[in-house]
């Protein structure tokens, strides 16, 4: 039996070794310092090839504005998220593939970058993002994995016009994973992202109740006429009065947090971080 017979017969027997990627094999008889290894395998992408890490001698930590000015000029989060079981004719292209590939051109632009590989608390395939160590805010999470069940967006209503699916990222074990786009988010503790999503859920409520209290408005005055300095009138007038004051409140709230925001993920169980 040649050797390539034997690996791939091995690769079989654990090809669910390790959870957050979704794929491993063993590693042989030596190990390529470009791998991630986990309990003897070695993690892969959704070709089933192993996610290679490939560092810069040069690369430095960044400022978190430097880190996001790559971020954003960076393409990573344009290309097809491809399920393994959806791919057809298509190379499988998966949260591992995205975290290698802005790894490998973060490295290439000369900014130290890590891997992360995270595991949920109710078991099943688990997630990978980047990190990064900032020299003015410490530790960033960043995720750019293209649009799939890992980046699902939640428009409060309104339409959708998010094109860009970088994200950085809110993870503590033992909370709920989040991710905020790059213009909303202006801290990276796991407090802000807490304080942005109440923020999130109290304008969904509120604008739920206006635009129900509008619509009774217009059903309130279509076709009526009302006498000028009516009690009625006035009654119409301060309605509406009263609306453009939550119209306004509204707009602000939607300055500050956006229009959109991406629906959170699984509670984290624990995380593998590869430099």
């Amino acid at each position: 039996m040649s050797g390539s017979k034997t690996l791939v017969l091995c690769f079989l027997m654990v090809f669910s070794a390790i959870s957050f990627s979704g794929c491993a094999f063993p590693q042989g008889l030596f190990q390529n310092p470009r791998y991630i290894y986990e309990s003897g395998a070695v993690l892969v992408g959704g070709d089933e090839k192993p996610i290679e890490l490939v560092n810069s001698p040069n690369s430095v930590d960044v400022s978190y504005n430097e880190l996001l000015a790559f971020i954003r000029e960076d393409n990573t989060d344009q290309l097809p998220y491809v399920e393994r079981a959806l791919s057809g004719d298509s190379i499988p292209f998966v949260c591992s593939d995205f975290a290698e590939t802005v790894h490998n051109n973060a490295e290439a632009a000369g900014i130290r970058a890590g891997y992360v590989g995270i595991d949920w608390e109710e078991g099943g395939l688990g997630h990978a993002v980047n990190v990064f160590e900032t020299t003015d805010l410490g530790m960033i999470y960043i995720d750019c994995t293209g649009q799939s069940i890992y980046s699902q967006l939640d428009n409060g209503e309104n339409p959708v016009y998010n094109l860009s699916w970088d994200k950085v990222a809110y993870l503590e074990i033992g909370q709920r994973f989040g991710v905020l786009s790059l213009d909303k988010a202006k801290s990276p503790t796991y407090e802000y992202y807490l304080e942005y999503m109440q923020k999130w859920e109290e304008y969904k409520q509120q604008l739920v109740a206006y635009n129900n209290d509008v619509k009774q408005y217009n059903q309130d005055i279509q076709g009526k006429t009302f006498r000028p300095d009516s009690a009625e009138l006035r009654e119409i007038e301060n309605r509406e009065l009263q609306l453009r004051a939550r119209e306004k409140v509204l707009d602000a709230m939607r300055s500050e947090i956006g229009t959109t925001r991406f629906k959170p993920l699984g509670i984290v169980k624990n995380t593998l971080v590869y430099w």
